[in-house]
């Protein structure tokens, strides 16, 4: 508001600083959208991912899915990464071991 930019211009800038986070890839829109996502789907994005890796200590990606729905992924580097967060929800769930 004090440098007296247009709503296009703010959206531009938001954009601009969320194409330089994609180091970190925590939003992400599908290959091939023709058009840029809307700075309300890049903050839900980046809200959820921040939401989900905090309660699954696990690395979250999240990407606007056709239809506008969200979509998260989970990375892990090691295969025991992921087994060890199935263990963690189970227990939480009170589901028992892993057979």
């Amino acid at each position: 508001m004090d440098e007296g930019w247009s709503v296009r211009e703010l959206e531009s800038r938001a954009r601009e600083a969320n194409r330089a986070q994609d180091d970190v890839d925590d939003v992400a829109r599908p290959a091939g959208r023709a058009h840029e996502l809307h700075p309300d789907q890049l903050a839900a994005c980046a809200a959820i991912g921040e939401a989900l890796a905090g309660a699954l200590g696990a690395d979250v990606r999240v990407v606007v899915a056709r239809g506008g729905a969200y979509r998260a992924e989970l990375r892990f580097e090691t295969p025991a990464e992921a087994l060890e967060l199935a263990d963690r929800l189970r227990q939480r769930g009170g589901r028992g071991d892993r057979k």
